[in-house]
C-alpha cells in the first residue's frame, strides 16, 4: 500500500509541478554594475543587470536593466527596462506586450550590449538626462579607473587600513557582502573612496573571488544561491 502510495505521489508531482520545479540547473543571481561615469564629488553612475534563477530551471528569464547612482554609503537605483519572459508561440495570435521566443532573445543580447556601454551624452534619454543633471555626470570617464587586479583579503586590509568584516560591500536591492571564506579579491575599479569588486562563486568553480552576499533564494523558507555574480562597492572613510 505505502509503495503504491509513493508511486502515486511521484506521478502527481511529475505532471502537476511546473517543468522548473525539476530543474537540472544551478540557482543563480546576477547582480551587476557597470561603472561609465564619475562627477565631482566622486560620486559614480552605473549601469545595472539584475536577473534571479531561483530554481535553477532552463527556461526564460525575468532580466532588469537599469541605472544607479553610487554616492554617500548607497545605492540608489533606476529601473529603465524590464525583460519578463511573457512567451508566445510563433503563430499565436499576439496579446500586447507578449513576444516570441526568438524575439525575446534578441532583446537579451541588445540590452546586455547597453549594459556594456557607456551613455551618449549628446542623446541622453529623459530619464538619463535628468539622472544626469541632478548629480552632474557629463562623459563616460570611469574607464581611467579601472584596476582588474586581484589580491588577498589580508593584503588588502593593511593598505587600506580596513576591516572587510566590519566595513561591508554593497550591492543592488540593499543587499551587503556576508563573508570571505579564504577568497581572493577582484577588485575592478579603484576610485579613491569607493572600491568596486567583481564578486563570484560556483560550487564546482576553483576560481571564485571576494564576499558571499546576503541574497535569499525564497524556496524552501529560504536557502542560498548554489552560483552568483555580484558587483559590490566598498566605501572607504575620506
Amino acid at each position: 500500500m505505502k509503495r503504491i502510495f509513493f508511486t502515486n505521489l511521484l506521478f502527481f508531482l511529475f505532471f502537476l509541478a511546473p517543468p522548473t520545479a525539476f530543474a537540472t540547473g544551478p540557482s543563480y543571481v546576477w547582480s551587476e554594475m557597470n561603472p561609465v561615469s564619475i562627477n565631482d564629488k566622486g560620486e559614480i553612475l552605473c549601469r545595472t543587470r539584475f536577473l534571479t534563477n531561483d530554481t535553477g530551471g532552463h527556461w526564460y528569464q525575468r532580466f532588469e536593466y537599469g541605472l544607479c547612482v553610487i554616492s554617500n554609503g548607497k545605492i540608489i537605483e533606476f529601473i529603465t527596462k524590464i525583460l519578463d519572459p511573457e512567451i508566445i508561440d510563433e503563430d499565436t495570435d499576439r496579446p500586447k506586450g507578449k513576444v516570441t521566443g526568438e524575439e525575446y532573445w534578441e532583446l537579451t543580447k541588445h540590452w546586455d550590449w547597453i549594459y556594456k556601454t557607456g551613455l551618449d551624452f549628446q542623446k541622453l534619454s529623459k530619464q538619463q538626462q535628468r539622472i544626469c543633471e541632478q548629480y552632474g555626470f557629463k562623459e563616460n570617464n570611469a574607464e581611467k579607473f579601472k584596476t582588474d587586479k586581484k589580491m588577498k583579503v589580508k593584503d588588502f586590509e593593511k593598505e587600506k587600513n580596513i576591516s572587510l568584516t566590519e566595513n561591508k560591500q554593497l550591492a543592488l536591492k540593499t543587499v551587503k557582502s556576508v563573508s570571505y571564506d579564504n577568497r581572493s579579491l577582484h577588485i575592478l575599479y579603484d576610485f579613491g573612496n569607493i572600491i568596486i569588486f567583481n564578486n563570484t562563486y560556483n560550487e564546482d568553480s576553483q576560481t571564485d573571488t571576494g564576499a558571499s552576499f546576503s541574497y535569499v533564494n525564497p524556496l524552501f523558507g529560504g536557502i542560498e544561491y548554489e552560483y552568483y555574480k555580484i558587483t559590490g562597492a566598498l566605501f572607504l572613510s575620506n
